[in-house]
């Protein structure tokens, strides 16, 4: 029997759902960049992440005015870089499928509280690095070499992060359900309560 070896894509998903924290790095209204560490709610098949928020949040407000944003998750021997583009999403479907009881103390009218939203970020490209196993002993072996040779300038594919277009492959397997953005739940809102307010008769 051949065993095929996992393919890069394959290592990302394996890699990514094993971590249960995550920093999310958004753009502040001065320009610079705020990271927060953030529970993982779920990883769609594609790579996309979603979060949990207040609809008050200071991330919230960050994100309605700029959408691009990182992930990033680490453990001992495991990195994992997301780059993409994040919408504050109201479905409260999803937050069903996605409630946790922890999430109770931010949020004590469970996934119907009307504080609650998500963060549905669409991941465009990723790069991960794993030191586990033989990769790890590659990564040793490379560096120890680099010491005592004093060559620095010295690089080995498994010294570099693996890079992987997340745009492509969603392409390719079909993109996620849409779902509603604060924007457009704002909007509706909007236009419900202007249509009760006409008068009639």
């Amino acid at each position: 029997m051949t065993l095929t070896p996992p393919t890069r894509s394959e290592r990302f998903d394996h890699l990514v759902r094993d971590f249960d924290t995550a920093m999310l790095v958004t753009h502040t209204p001065d320009g610079g960049l705020r990271a927060r560490p953030m529970a993982v709610a779920a990883v769609d098949a594609g790579g996309d992440l979603w979060f949990s928020t207040g609809m008050h949040s200071g991330k919230t407000g960050e994100l309605v005015v700029d959408d691009h944003v990182a992930v990033v998750l680490q453990d001992g021997r495991r990195f994992v870089s997301v780059s993409g583009r994040a919408r504050v999403v109201v479905d409260v479907a999803r937050a069903r499928e996605l409630w946790r009881e922890s999430w109770r103390p931010f949020f004590p009218g469970g996934p119907t509280d009307p504080e609650l939203v998500l963060v549905h970020v669409h991941a465009s490209e990723a790069e991960l690095w794993d030191r586990r196993g033989l990769r790890g002993l590659l990564f040793l072996f490379g560096a120890v070499r680099r010491a005592l040779t004093g060559n620095a300038a010295t690089t080995a594919p498994w010294l570099d992060g693996e890079k992987l277009d997340l745009e492509a492959r969603q392409s390719s397997e079909g993109r996620a359900r849409r779902t509603p953005t604060l924007g457009g739940w704002l909007r509706s809102q909007l236009v419900l309560t202007a249509k009760r307010a006409k008068p009639t008769g």
